[in-house]
């Protein structure tokens, strides 16, 4: 009888589960990198569009 591949029976190994946490770390700090670099940029924007409008 064959017996059935399934991916629950896969085990990662350690190193590559590491450099796995480690990716996703990186990846969530430089997504909140970003997401400050956009809020200050957000914020310049206002205040110049508001000089220009003459409204600071």
């Amino acid at each position: 009888v064959p017996r059935k591949n399934r991916l629950g029976d896969l085990k990662i190994p350690t190193r590559k589960r590491q450099a796995q946490v480690s990716f996703m770390r990186d990846l969530r700090l430089a997504r909140e990198f970003v997401g400050n670099v956009e809020l200050k940029l957000s914020f310049r924007f206002s205040l110049i569009l508001a000089s220009v409008l003459g409204r600071a």
